[in-house]
């Protein structure tokens, strides 16, 4: 989830405070459940949740996400069966809600094929890959900030840049 917000808002986050805690009848030894506050380099918050051991519905591998602004919120819900379907809907602040065309990428794009052959292109030409190991880093430094953030119960800042 690191991964897709940094992709969706082009930014990086600049500081996490995050809490865990138990689930009542949890069978996992921690906590399975996490809220974080994180803030962006350009100054926008996200809240972030997440849970192990909800009594919700299951939600895709690809997250429920709502993004609110002053003109409304655009809220994706993924499909449990498919990672490549969804519903992305529009939501205006005066209430009207339109359903949006589905922008993931399907086929020869998204799969094990195509990720060994980006990455054979990588190898053959120097070209760093658009899903690098050196750009992943930072989204690993985001989720190591929620555990330091839950484990200090303090605000942790990243280095952005």
């Amino acid at each position: 989830h690191a991964d897709l917000l940094r992709a969706v808002t082009g930014q990086e986050v600049a500081t996490v405070y995050a809490r865990s805690w138990r689930v009542p009848d949890s069978p996992y030894r921690h906590d399975p459940a996490v809220a974080a506050l994180l803030t962006l380099a350009g100054g926008a918050t996200v809240l972030y949740e997440g849970d192990w051991a909800s009594r919700e519905p299951e939600t895709s591998w690809n997250a429920d996400w709502a993004f609110v602004g002053e003109g409304g919120s655009l809220r994706w819900t993924g499909d449990p069966a498919d990672v490549h379907a969804g519903e992305v809907v529009f939501l205006s602040s005066d209430g009207a809600a339109r359903p949006l065309p589905v922008p993931l990428p399907v086929g020869p794009t998204a799969d094990r094929a195509a990720s060994l052959g980006a990455f054979r292109h990588a190898v053959a030409t120097g070209q760093e890959p658009e899903t690098s190991g050196r750009d992943n880093v930072k989204s690993l430094a985001i989720v190591l900030a929620m555990v330091e953030s839950v484990e200090t119960g303090r605000p942790v800042a990243l280095a952005v840049g």
